[in-house]
């Protein structure tokens, strides 16, 4: 096969590769779903592109070891998909810092998932280039291990929905406990005399500064004769 063909399939490989991590990039806010945090969990503010690079490199390097080939050889050969690759690598490595701070244990089998992940697409890009038995007992290997993996991190998602169900069960039933016990009359007419106060105490005080200004002595006339008052 020659260089172009080789080339052509390694490229599909990064592409299955950026959207599979596009696909499952949502799961930094799986556990918080305010407006905020699903905009935080987007990285909707624009990373300059030398940081977004750096940060790639970095993820890659650390995490993804068998993608710098891939890249460095996009990069040669197709600046374009190389960029959108890199764009969509630092999203997903953003996310899974967010996800670091919010879920360590979670993180962890996020990223071994990401990885058996890698090494499918890898494997099925190997054999589009050369067909042979090693490599298809590397993709058996490896679909194993993602299949463990998927099955590993679901465990610990169920447990996670598992725990806040149990607290939102718990919210549930105190707020139930005082919606029942609540007496709407009562807290009306205690709401009403508390509002009368403070207008009859608003009310009171001009008259008592009128008061006081009525009850005050006036003073003593200024002496016609002093230096001043001639």
């Amino acid at each position: 096969m020659n260089e172009v063909n080789v080339l052509s399939n390694w490229r599909g490989a990064v592409a299955c590769i950026v959207l599979m991590l596009a696909a499952t990039s949502g799961f930094a806010a799986e556990y918080d779903l305010s407006r905020d945090a699903i905009a935080q969990a987007d990285g909707s503010a624009a990373e300059p592109p030398v940081e977004g690079e750096r940060r790639v490199t970095e993820f890659v390097k650390s995490h993804l070891p068998e993608l710098e080939s891939v890249l460095a050889s996009l990069k040669k050969h197709s600046a374009k998909e190389y960029q959108k690759a890199i764009g969509d690598l630092a999203r997903t490595s953003r996310r899974l810092e967010q996800l670091q701070q919010r879920d360590p244990d979670g993180f962890e089998l996020e990223l071994t998932f990401l990885q058996w992940q890698t090494r499918v697409d890898i494997a099925l890009a190997q054999l589009q280039v050369r067909d042979n038995e090693k490599t298809r007992a590397q993709l058996r290997k490896s679909l194993a291990s993602r299949e463990q993996a998927r099955v590993a991190r679901a465990r610990h998602d169920k447990a996670r929905l598992t725990e806040r169900i149990a607290r939102l069960q718990t919210q549930l039933q105190r707020l139930t406990d005082q919606l029942e016990s609540v007496d709407v009359q009562k807290n009306a007419d205690k709401a009403y005399a508390g509002a009368i106060r403070r207008l009859d105490a608003k009310q009171a005080r001009p008259n008592t500064a009128s008061r006081t200004r009525k009850n005050a002595k006036p003073k003593p006339a200024a002496d016609p004769k002093t230096p001043e008052n001639k």
